[in-house]
């Protein structure tokens, strides 16, 4: 079953995901954040619904990133 949220909740959550996520990686390049947003919206679209899953998911998929590493 898929749960449908409202597109502005969404929008939100995925916002305050790939903002963290590059805050923690040192990501300032717009087009990595880009990169970043695209691939948050697809692993929310698929069932990451929250904030600190998604990021988890980005950092799964991406990896820690230069300030983690």
């Amino acid at each position: 079953m898929t749960v449908r949220m409202p597109t502005f909740e969404k929008l939100e959550i995925t916002k305050q995901a790939v903002d963290q996520y590059c805050l923690d990686c040192g990501i300032d390049d717009e087009h990595e954040r880009d990169y970043v947003a695209q691939l948050a919206s697809s692993l929310f679209d698929i069932s990451e619904t929250s904030v600190q899953k998604l990021v988890a998911e980005l950092r799964y998929a991406i990896g820690p990133g230069r300030r983690q590493a």
